[in-house]
């Protein structure tokens, strides 16, 4: 046995040096944990750039079908206005005899064509490309671009479109639809002239341009050709203003979408665009035209969220690798206390030398103590007063249990007795009371001595204190639970946008059927009415039966129009005129428009002093009466017809209720779908094109029914704010 201050052998200190297989171990550890994160953010990296060039190629293919789709129009447009025998003929007349009268029957047919497809202007010019009438009053010669196109018409003797070009004069970047008119039976003979149907590209093709599905601050659709050795852009830009027809890029940049496009590159390609950022952007050519779609959007929004979520990444990572310096720090330390523990059953008989003793429990981090069976301490290290303030003497003799917290205590003794029990070694973890009330947590663990006899006469145990441990671990515990709860949100917003952008895919789906269907149906209607009009103006004196069948027909034929009037305006996109109207006139104006039948009394409750709305006149009257209809409609036996207007906040509510049968709960939620309805006749667009029009306008349109009761549709509109 030594005694107190004789050295220690070497080979007996505690290990100093870190194992080298621990060393090992956390390396690999650390490498693989790098390796799988870097590996994850290449993957999901990727598998973002492959979404975004899917929505962009998606998005590309639907505005060129668009555009086709529009160019169709008009070309159908020239098609049937030139099929026409009575139009030629009106046509082929006034430009052999050009008298006032004349004019005007030639005006009125201008007017019609305009008024359904919403042209800027109608012109009949003569064969040497001299505009001789148009609804805008304009003369003189065409555009040297629409001139060109004139003559191509003449050649092919079939209507033609025009590129987008300006002027002549101030006239804005508009495309003509050139129907040439020729002389003779069935327009066999020579040109007389054309008639060119002018369409304003702001009205409708920049706006479909300028559209995009769902949330973006930075994607934008461009249309753009080739103009030489440049490229140049035909549409407006969304972060550069008046760049239409302005804004010219040399072909030789070939890093930027644009002019990849115009080169006659389609797919899609990563580069830079007009303002110098880097974007990823779909190509696409527009058949039978000279012009290309470019897709884009930047690079920056695309990987925006996929940083956010890296970030949460490298958090856990580093959370992780804290860990495992935790993990590895313990295991260093129960391999020190396990060293310990053999040195003091080794060295037993020096162990009782005190000084020895002393000099090794005084270097310890842990503080050190020694107690009887019964709990009382023999001995406690200085340590006990640097980890907790208590002066050793307060405690030898009674032990230290009585600074266990509370709640850690029955825990504790029922651990103590089942070591005493058993001659197991204790090994537990509790909060200890330091002096100034604050507990800490420590870790403690016991060894049990024996006398010779094999009777423990002594429990010899070490408290390390894992206040920082217990700390990493709550702080490991929060960084998971807000990860967690970031990528579920993460997660769900990209649920909702991909939701949201394939019911706008659907939507726009059915707007094409929509509009399809609408044009297809509105060339034989128009024969159809012509050929009424023209039964009644041979036949002044025909029967009363004659006359009812042509009432029937005409009948019809303006509910098979109004069918196609709401295809139609689903499917395009109607640009605004708003100005302030008063709610009792916009009411008045309604029921002028579409009258009650004089089985229904209407109450009208709209008071005169409500402020202006700021909307659109014409498409509030439209869904205002359309809902008047419709509650006519649920009302066929009779009924009462209550419109009625009430300020809500900075809107002005104005509300349609009807006393008919009301609406089934199971089709409320599908009120304001498109092709929904439960009518014998229709096809459920009505209440979609009102929605969509209410929208437009900056307001909301609500339902609300109770069964044998009747229904209330309740239009909310904006109120024209002071200074806006």
């Amino acid at each position: 046995m030594e005694k107190c201050g004789e050295p220690m052998n070497r080979n007996e200190n505690p290990p100093r040096s870190f194992p080298w297989w621990l060393t090992l171990l956390f390396g690999l550890a650390l490498l693989a944990l790098l390796a799988g994160g870097a590996l994850f953010y290449r993957s999901q990296e990727r598998h973002l750039r492959v979404k975004a060039e899917e929505d962009l190629t998606v998005i590309a293919r639907l505005k060129v079908e668009q555009i086709v789709k529009w160019r169709n129009e008009h070309l159908t447009d020239a098609a049937v206005l030139i099929a026409s025998p009575y139009a030629a003929q009106a046509f082929t007349g006034w430009l052999a005899d050009p008298r006032p009268e004349l004019a005007e029957a030639v005006l009125a047919r201008f007017r019609s064509r305009q008024q359904f497809s919403h042209y800027y202007d109608v012109l009949l010019v003569d064969t040497g490309g001299q505009v001789r009438l148009s609804l805008s009053g304009r003369t003189g010669s065409l555009h040297e671009d629409a001139a060109r196109y004139l003559a191509e018409a003449f050649r092919d003797r079939r209507p033609v479109l025009s590129d987008l070009h300006t002027g002549p004069g101030d006239l804005p970047p508009h495309m003509d639809v050139i129907a040439p008119i020729f002389a003779g039976e069935a327009g066999s003979g020579a040109a007389v002239g054309a008639v060119l149907l002018q369409s304003d590209t702001r009205q409708f093709l920049y706006p479909m341009i300028e559209t995009w599905p769902g949330e973006s601050p930075s994607a934008e659709t461009m249309l753009v050709r080739r103009d030489g050795d440049e490229v140049l852009h035909l549409s407006e830009l969304r972060h550069r203003k008046n760049a239409s027809f302005k804004l010219r890029i040399p072909l030789s940049r070939t890093d930027m979408p644009s002019v990849l496009a115009a080169l006659g590159r389609e797919g899609v390609f990563r580069g830079k665009d007009y303002r110098g950022v880097e974007v990823l952007s779909s190509l696409r050519t527009v058949p039978g035209s000279s012009w290309f779609v470019v897709a884009k959007i930047d690079a920056a929004e695309v990987f925006e969220a996929w940083r956010s979520i890296s970030g949460l990444i490298m958090m856990l990572m580093l959370a992780i690798v804290a860990a495992l310096v935790a993990v590895v720090a313990i295991v260093w330390q129960s391999r020190a206390k396990l060293h310990y523990r053999e040195l003091f059953q080794a060295k037993a008989a020096r162990l009782e030398s005190e000084a020895s003793y002393r000099t090794l429990v005084e270097t310890l981090p842990q503080f050190v103590w020694t107690c009887r069976p019964d709990g009382a301490c023999d001995y406690l290290s200085p340590q006990w007063v640097q980890y907790t303030g208590i002066a050793e003497q307060e405690q030898l003799g009674t032990g230290w249990t009585r600074q266990i917290h509370p709640a850690d205590w029955p825990r504790v003794q029922e651990r103590w007795e089942e070591s005493v029990r058993t001659g197991s070694d204790f090994d537990i973890e509790f909060r200890i009371r330091r002096a100034d009330g604050v507990y800490r947590w420590f870790r403690t663990r016991a060894l049990p001595l024996r006398n010779p006899d094999g009777e423990i006469s002594k429990w010899f145990g070490s408290n390390t204190d894992i206040e920082e441990q217990k700390q990493t671990e709550t702080t490991l515990k929060s960084y998971s639970s807000q990860l967690e709860a970031d990528v579920g949100e993460r997660t769900r917003e990209l649920r909702e946008a991909q939701a949201q952008l394939l019911r706008q895919e659907r939507l726009a789906a059915v707007g094409q059927l929509a509009g399809s269907i609408g044009h297809e149906l509105r060339n034989p209607l128009a024969v159809m009415a012509n050929a009424a009009y023209y039964l009644r103006l041979v036949q002044p004196d025909a029967g009363d039966k004659v006359k009812e069948y042509l009432g029937i027909l005409e009948n019809e034929i303006q509910n098979a129009e109004k069918i196609i009037s709401d295809l139609l305006d689903f499917s395009r996109i109607k640009s605004l005129d708003r100005t302030n109207v008063v709610p009792a006139e916009l009411a008045a104006h309604t029921l002028e428009r579409f009258p009650v039948p004089g089985n229904i009394s209407v109450v009208l409750d709209v008071p005169v002093d409500l402020p202006p709305v700021y909307v659109d006149q014409r498409q509030m009257t439209q869904v205002l009466g359309n809902l008047v209809v419709n509650a006519c409609q649920a009302m066929a036996r009779g009924g009462r017809l209550v419109l009625s207007a009430r300020r809500e906040k900075e809107m002005v509510a104005m509300a349609v209720t009807d006393t008919g049968t009301g609406i089934a709960a199971e089709n409320m939620a599908r009120l304001f779908e498109p092709l929904f309805t439960t009518k014998a006749r229709g096809i459920g667009l009505g209440l979609a094109v009102s929605r969509k029009l209410v929208e437009a306008n900056g307001g909301r349109i609500e339902a609300g029914s109770e069964p044998d009761r009747g229904a209330t549709f309740t239009v909310f509109l904006p109120i024209r704010q002071e200074g806006a």
